[in-house]
């Protein structure tokens, strides 16, 4: 019996492509989500230099979306208290 196995791909904070292969639905799952926070992590790290450089922080409550993002835009009315994206 051929075995099925495949890819999940996230790219990590140099920019650098990371693939993963798995052997079954349950272990992609897992490794999507493990995937998923580790890019969390990053983006958090990220987040706070650039907070520590502009002195600007964010006070948020709400979801996070994963995804591509090419041409997000973030609002930047300060008055509103949201910090909310177009793309």
């Amino acid at each position: 019996m051929k075995k099925e196995f495949s890819t999940v791909s996230v790219y990590n904070n140099n920019g650098n492509t990371v693939r993963v292969t798995v052997q079954n639905k349950e272990q992609e799952r897992e490794t999507a989500y493990q995937l998923k926070q580790l890019r969390l992590n990053f983006f958090v790290a990220e987040l706070a230099m650039l907070s520590r450089k502009y002195g600007v922080a964010i006070q948020s409550t709400g979801g996070v979306c994963f995804g591509d993002f090419d041409g997000i835009e973030y609002s930047n009315d300060a008055s509103s208290g949201d910090l909310t994206f177009n793309i």
